[in-house]
């Protein structure tokens, strides 16, 4: 038989850091309007402008993928503390500590 050893805690941690990466690229939101209107160079403003539009788009696609990433981390190690507790409570008890 093959011991399988998972360590729960560092799982857990992985998914709650993958969410907060997730609401930092949710409230990096910044108004491009303000800043292309800042910099007072018609040209420059466009092209911020331009990157703002394509790094929301990206940015709406990362945390996307981001949200997935830390849902499934988070139902695997929520399922391995189940799978734990199942075993537990059905294995036959050991009295003598062997």
């Amino acid at each position: 038989m093959v011991d399988l050893k998972l360590d729960l805690d560092q799982l857990g941690s992985l998914a709650a850091d993958l969410k907060s990466v997730s609401k930092t690229f949710t409230g990096t939101e910044i108004s491009s309007d303000v800043l292309s209107q800042a910099v007072g160079h018609d040209g420059l403003a466009g092209k911020i402008q331009a990157f703002a539009n394509k790094w929301d788009d990206k940015r709406v696609e990362m945390t996307e993928r981001v949200d997935t990433v830390a849902r499934t981390v988070q139902a695997i190690h929520d399922a391995f503390i189940e799978v734990d507790k199942n075993i537990a409570a059905t294995a036959p008890s050991n009295t003598n500590g062997n």
